[in-house]
C-alpha cells in the first residue's frame, strides 16, 4: 500500500472534524498512548522491573554480594537516566519495590508521581511520550543487567561491567 493511500483514508476518517483534531489525529494517534504495563495499580506510570530469580552465574564469588551489588549499580544508573528526562529522581515502587517510578519533587517533602491519562491535551501527550522514552532506556538496563549477571563469576568480571554501565 502507498503512503498516498494511506493519507486519503485518514484524511476519509476524519474529514468532518475540526482543523485542529485533523492535525491531532494525523500527528499524535493513539500510538502516543501508554502501553498498560507502565501503569501500576495505583495508576501511576512506572516500570515493572521485578527480579523474581535472578540468573546468577552458577560459580560465581558469592550470590548474595554480585546480587546486591547488581541492584545498587541498576539504581544509581536509573537515577541518572530519571534526571535526564528532567525528573527529580526515581525510586522503587509497590509491595516489593519492584516497580521504577520516576516523580518530580513541588518541595522538599511533596512527590508527584505522574498519572496515566487518557486525555489527550498536547501537555499530556508530550509528558505520556518522555515518560515512555524514560521507561525504554530503564528496560534496556536492566535486560543488560540481567543478561550480564549471568556472566559474572569473579568481582573483577563485576567491577568491569559496573564501568560499562558507568559509561553508558
Amino acid at each position: 500500500m502507498s503512503d498516498s493511500v494511506i493519507i486519503t483514508e485518514d484524511i476519509d476518517k476524519i474529514k468532518n472534524t475540526s482543523a485542529v483534531e485533523h492535525l491531532r489525529y494525523l500527528y499524535f494517534d493513539e500510538s502516543s498512548f501508554i502501553d498498560n504495563k507502565y501503569i501500576h495499580q495505583d495508576g501511576y506510570l512506572a516500570v515493572n522491573v521485578k527480579w523474581r530469580y535472578p540468573m546468577l552465574n552458577k560459580n560465581v564469588y558469592d550470590n548474595e554480594e554480585v546480587y546486591e551489588y547488581l541492584i545498587a549499580i541498576f539504581w544509581e544508573k536509573a537515577s541518572e537516566i530519571a534526571k535526564a528526562f528532567g525528573y527529580t529522581n526515581c525510586h522503587s515502587y509497590g509491595r516489593s519495590g519492584g516497580w521504577v517510578i520516576p516523580y518530580i519533587m513541588s518541595d522538599k517533602t511533596k512527590y508527584n508521581y505522574l498519572k496515566a491519562t487518557s486525555d489527550e491535551n498536547i501537555s499530556n501527550v508530550i509528558l505520556q511520550e518522555r515518560f515512555q522514552s524514560f521507561a525504554s532506556y530503564i528496560e534496556k538496563l536492566w535486560t543488560l543487567i540481567n543478561s550480564q549477571a549471568k556472566a559474572i563469576e569473579t568481582r573483577k568480571q563485576l567491577e568491569k561491567l559496573q564501568e560499562r554501565i558507568e559509561a553508558l
